[in-house]
């Protein structure tokens, strides 16, 4: 029941911050940062439903979604460099950020690649 309950939590959060990001982009303020919410918190969205149900195509959407995650981080690295005063109010210095970024991106995005690679090698092998 709990499991549940989370998992259904994760997907209205993540819902949330894509309409976070939906507003911040039809405002006109913030676009890049609006763009990377929508990626990388619709792809975490995606990664959710697709590990809940029983669909032929669920497999299919993780690592896409993951490949999505680590655009968004380094969609992420890029508005830092681009412009530091972007996450000027985070807690965390300005190198915390990069690492995270980076580390998100070269995980979620090759993993997501490693994962379908592997998976069109199979089926050329049938």
């Amino acid at each position: 029941m709990l499991e549940r309950f989370l998992s259904v939590f994760r997907i209205v959060a993540g819902l949330a911050f894509v309409t976070v990001g939906i507003f911040l982009l039809v405002v006109g303020r913030e676009a890049p940062l609006a763009v990377v919410l929508i990626l990388f918190f619709g792809a975490t969205t995606a990664m959710e439903v697709a590990s809940r149900v029983e669909w032929q195509y669920a497999s299919f959407i993780m690592p896409v979604a993951c490949v999505a995650a680590g655009v968004a981080c380094a969609g992420m690295a890029v508005l830092f460099f681009s412009d530091p005063t972007t996450f000027a109010h985070s807690r965390y210095p300005p190198v915390v950020i990069v690492i995270a970024t980076i580390t998100g991106a070269v995980l979620f995005g090759g993993g997501g690649v490693a994962v379908l690679a592997r998976m069109v090698g199979s089926r050329r092998e049938r």
